[in-house]
């Protein structure tokens, strides 16, 4: 399987990066926006699923794929303000509950917790967007998942340059 630590992808810092986790080609969107295959993961497993009924995404096709139980995606990418998008939906027919998947996300020391994709959505096949801004100052971006109960997962990633903004004051990460 493919995997990131030996080398962490370079991303542009000029330009939104947009991955499809899970994915092994490029996409492009009905409305010309490129999705990138999946890359900059450690570890996890692709799962495939039917992508109808999504609700809450202009681009339901993005769930088609997901990576589940990662480590953590990590880039190389300059030094400077970020807007850093997770895109979700529990597909999964075994969730039928909040609480029965609820992992932590680090962004560079920004901490979303207690991510519960169905309970924020409440019901399944509805896409959320997690999102944060960050800032990259030693020139790598890590995005790690830290799984509470059942596997932390992601259908899609969008790393937006933020020029001129600053992230609010981070909170400290809790394990």
């Amino acid at each position: 399987a493919r995997t990131a630590t030996d080398s962490h992808p370079e991303l542009p810092g000029d330009r939104p990066t947009r991955i499809d986790a899970g994915a092994t080609n490029d996409y492009a969107a009905a409305d010309g926006t490129v999705w990138l295959a999946d890359r900059g993961f450690n570890n996890g497993s692709v799962v495939a699923r039917d992508a109808a009924g999504i609700t809450g995404s202009r681009d339901p096709a993005l769930f088609r794929t997901e990576r589940s139980g990662m480590v953590d995606y990590t880039f190389a990418i300059p030094d400077g303000c970020y807007r850093v998008n997770l895109h979700l939906a529990e597909t999964d027919p075994a969730i039928e509950t909040a609480g029965q998947r609820l992992f932590n996300v680090d962004i560079n020391g920004w901490l979303l917790s207690s991510v519960d994709i169905l309970g924020e959505a409440r019901r399944g096949h509805t896409a959320i967007v997690k999102s944060a801004l960050i800032e990259v100052t030693r020139g790598v971006l890590t995005i790690r998942f830290m799984q509470r109960k059942g596997n932390a997962k992601l259908d899609a990633l969008e790393i937006i340059p933020q020029p001129g903004q600053m992230p609010p004051p981070k909170s400290a990460p809790k394990m």
